[in-house]
């Protein structure tokens, strides 16, 4: 797993807090993970899975914090999200993951 450490010191990432960036790291290795075996990823560079891990771990926090609310009710407390914001995410986090992992879609 990515630590906080790598994330700040070589990453030079600041948007997370040490406690936050741990569960959003895990959930970024996990969709990698899926990605790089659906898309015929190829990792070539020493630090490119982790550099993939800590761009799409920003990713799911601005998706969880603003990105697919569409709207919000204080006083009822009602939530709701935009259609096709998962979607959206999910591109999102194939571009950042692209960035540091080489895919070859439709090749098998």
């Amino acid at each position: 797993m990515v630590g906080y450490s790598f994330y700040t010191d070589v990453y030079m990432g600041y948007e997370l807090g040490e406690k936050e960036f741990s569960p959003l790291a895990a959930r970024a290795e996990e969709i990698l993970d899926r990605l790089v075996s659906r898309y015929n990823g190829v990792i070539s560079g020493p630090d490119s899975r982790d550099m993939a891990v800590c761009a799409m771990a920003e990713a799911l926090r601005h998706y969880k914090n603003r990105d697919g609310l569409a709207q919000a009710t204080v006083g009822g407390v009602s939530v709701r999200y935009s259609d096709g914001s998962a979607k959206r995410l999910m591109g999102e986090l194939y571009e950042r993951a692209s960035i540091y992992v080489d895919f070859h879609r439709g090749v098998g």
